[in-house]
């Protein structure tokens, strides 16, 4: 005979009572004041206790409770002490004795239960935190790979429309080269044109009149006199020269030499700007990779805590750690457009530059 045994039979025989199952309705707070708190009823399950509660007024039903036990499981004999009398003395009875047989179910299910294993205990745990620090680590690198396709997706956003902006100055300078030569361009004088005209009707009204015609030679006659106030229609006579308008001298080739010595101003500057670009870029990458070790070693530095306070507190460093690694990601970006749209603008600057010859150096004074 074992130990549960002896203490089974020790309980069992000090009164060897078969306890069945005793559900009762218990009345609490303003109900129990009017009606009692004397459990009342008896039912073989908790179900049906409950349904009998159910019907009951909502003021009962919010106001009361079911209490009782349910009977030993293969229908054998536990501590229940015995009562001559009903009421409450005899419902403590009861329920002292599911009380008790509770306990003995527990102290069975204890000598039953496996013994602990330590070791299988830590090893599970260690599998636990490198599943969790897997898991951290799976997600950090999703979300590295996402801050990477954004950020190449805005550059290239970026570089097309810059190559837009870049065609759309072109056009523009294009455009004011082309009217500052048309305004070097001669002009006709407007008098001299009239009389030109009307020179060119008055020999075709001679040529008519010598051929005999007198119409003909009547209508030249007309738009001479028209010419000369600017009404009468073009007389085309390829004998007659153009007569333009005179202008200011200027310098032969002015305008190309000042263009020329814009474009190698705005050169030179752009060539500047570009070499502090770079550094500025260099400094941004290099303040990039820091902050993203320096992300890392937070993780790892989680993922090795294990007091809750020093949870809370990798958590907060892993916060800044994070914000910070986004504004160098952010700089980062910023200086790769910037350098992107200062290379643009030197290349189209010596596009340019190819067409418009820089200023000649004065010859040096002997």
């Amino acid at each position: 005979m074992n130990l549960q045994q002896m203490i089974l039979l020790a309980l069992l025989g000090a009164t060897g009572t078969r306890v069945h199952a005793d559900w009762k309705v218990q009345f609490t707070g303003e109900a129990a004041q009017m009606f009692g708190s004397a459990p009342r009823g008896s039912f073989s399950t908790r179900g049906q206790c409950e349904a009998a509660r159910q019907g009951l007024t909502p003021f009962e039903i919010r106001r009361s409770s079911c209490v009782g036990f349910d009977a030993p499981r293969g229908g054998g004999t536990t501590y229940r002490p015995r009562s001559t009398g009903g009421g409450s003395r005899g419902y403590a009875a009861s329920i002292m004795g599911g009380l008790m047989q509770s306990f003995m179910q527990g102290f069975q299910q204890g000598l039953q239960a496996p013994a602990r294993d330590p070791a299988a205990e830590r090893r599970a745990a260690e599998e636990r935190r490198r599943a969790e620090e897997a898991h951290r680590q799976r997600e950090f690198q999703a979300w590295q790979a996402r801050v990477k396709a954004d950020l190449a997706r805005q550059e290239t956003q970026f570089r097309d429309l810059r190559r837009q902006e870049v065609v759309q100055e072109a056009r523009m300078l294009g455009d004011l080269l082309a009217q500052r030569l048309d305004s070097q361009k001669p002009r006709v004088n407007p008098q001299a044109d009239r009389l030109l005209q009307s020179a060119c009707w008055s020999r075709k009204a001679a040529q008519a009149a010598a051929q005999g015609d007198a119409s003909g030679a009547e209508v030249a006659r007309t738009n001479a006199a028209r010419a000369l106030e600017g009404t009468a229609p073009p007389c085309a006579d390829e004998g007659l020269p153009a007569v333009p308008m005179p202008g200011a001298p200027s310098p032969a080739g002015g305008l190309e030499m000042e263009l020329g010595r814009l474009v190698q101003e705005e050169t030179a500057r752009v060539e500047v700007q570009i070499q502090e670009l770079v550094t500025r870029r260099v400094k941004s990458q290099e303040t990039l990779v820091q902050r993203r070790e320096a992300v890392e070693a937070r993780e790892q530095a989680k993922a090795a805590s294990q007091d809750p306070a020093a949870q809370a507190e990798a958590d907060r460093l892993l916060a800044e750690a994070k914000k910070a690694l986004e504004e160098a990601l952010t700089e980062n970006l910023k200086a790769s457009e910037d350098l992107n749209a200062a290379q643009d603008t030197l290349q189209a600057l010596r596009a340019v530059g190819t067409l418009a010859p820089g200023p000649t150096p004065k010859a040096e004074m002997k």
